[in-house]
């Protein structure tokens, strides 16, 4: 599976945000809201494949992360 991570500055705090699957995360660094946004993905995900809410999406249990840093 192929996400896309968009990383963008906003007030201090840097803000990741997954496209595909419509979830964000803050932090102080990029690098700390792209990890907060890993665990919120791996747990979003989890929760799908349990309630099979969004079996499409987690076809492929592997996931892999693109990101970029939007000024």
């Amino acid at each position: 599976m192929f996400l896309t991570i968009e990383v963008s500055k906003e007030e201090g705090h840097y803000k990741a945000y997954c496209v595909e699957l419509d979830v964000a995360a803050s932090g102080v660094t990029s690098e700390k809201a792209i990890d907060k946004l890993k665990k919120i993905i791996d747990f979003y995900l989890s929760t799908a494949n349990e309630s099979e809410a969004h079996a499409e999406i987690i076809h492929d249990s592997e996931q892999t992360f693109s990101s970029s840093i939007l000024n």
